[in-house]
């Protein structure tokens, strides 16, 4: 299945490039990604669950140990709650973009990982 991404390659690139100053990661072997994922049901014991779409923010990179696997982190929030809010952005002088607030832990952990990762070696 596809998935939809949710913010243009423009948008992501100038994202990538605020993050990188701000944070300090390689441009090599990292990327930014997003992406819808579906509503799901789901059979537990307890009965039938279900979890609405969501908006998915991640960053991926390269394994440091080699082993070919990439590394992904990501956060998210519901899809209905993205697309609200990002339509309030593009409307709005003032609004904080929700695609800064999620992907600012997101990096901080990853990166966190990624050096825990690099320890290992």
């Amino acid at each position: 299945m596809d998935r939809e991404t949710l913010l243009s390659d423009d948008r992501v690139g100038r994202l990538e490039e605020m993050f990188r100053k701000r944070y300090q990661f390689p441009k090599q072997n990292t990327d930014l990604v997003t992406f819808v994922q579906p509503p799901t049901v789901h059979e537990t014991d307890s009965g039938v669950t279900s979890t609405p779409a969501l908006a998915i923010f991640g960053i991926v990179s390269d394994n440091p140990r080699g082993k070919g696997q990439r590394i992904m982190t990501t956060g998210s929030t519901y899809l209905e709650t993205w697309e609200r809010e990002n339509k309030q952005r593009s409307h709005f002088v003032g609004v904080k973009d929700m695609a800064q607030e999620i992907y600012g832990p997101v990096i901080k952990a990853h990166l966190e990982t990624m050096k825990n990762y690099n320890e290992m070696i």
